[in-house]
């Protein structure tokens, strides 16, 4: 195996605030010329954004998951559907065809908890029931799946979330 570079291969390339116009060329060749400062605020854009989501996972699902894994017994599954114009939806499926109040005051504390550690969520409590059901309320293949196998039927500790 050889250590040469191709004189061909993409180098990195610095933009400066101040800098003139950048070509940019995404891979569908749909090219298009934006003020270096555009290129400069977008790349920034999206650094904050992954700095944001990864903060999302690290503390929301994290103790979403833990509170998941502690009431095995009452859930099946819960998901985090993308892109929800009310903010943050968690849907938790129960381990029973019913409303069951119980679960019903422990995802109240679960809400009020998350709600203090500055994570505004809406967390509705769906009971076990079929696929399509659920279709009705979000669609499981365009959400996290924070806990539980998506069968409806009770796991055993699930995997870990899953991001489409």
């Amino acid at each position: 195996m050889s250590n040469l570079q191709s004189p061909f291969e993409a180098k990195p390339i610095q933009l400066q605030w101040g800098d003139g116009q950048v070509v940019v060329t995404p891979e569908d060749q749909d090219r298009f010329v934006k003020e270096a400062k555009w290129a400069v605020a977008a790349c920034q854009g999206f650094i904050q954004i992954e700095k944001i989501f990864a903060k999302f996972k690290d503390e929301f699902l994290a103790k979403l998951r833990g509170w998941c894994e502690r009431n095995a017994d009452r859930i099946t599954d819960c998901y985090v559907p993308f892109a929800s114009p009310h903010g943050v939806q968690v849907y938790v499926i129960g381990a029973s065809e019913g409303f069951d109040f119980q679960l019903s005051e422990l995802l109240s504390e679960l809400e009020q908890s998350l709600d203090n550690d500055g994570w505004v969520a809406d967390i509705l409590q769906l009971p076990q029931s079929s696929p399509e059901m659920l279709l009705s309320f979000f669609d499981p293949s365009r959400s996290i799946q924070v806990y539980g196998n998506g069968s409806g039927t009770p796991s055993e500790g699930g995997p870990q979330p899953r991001i489409p």
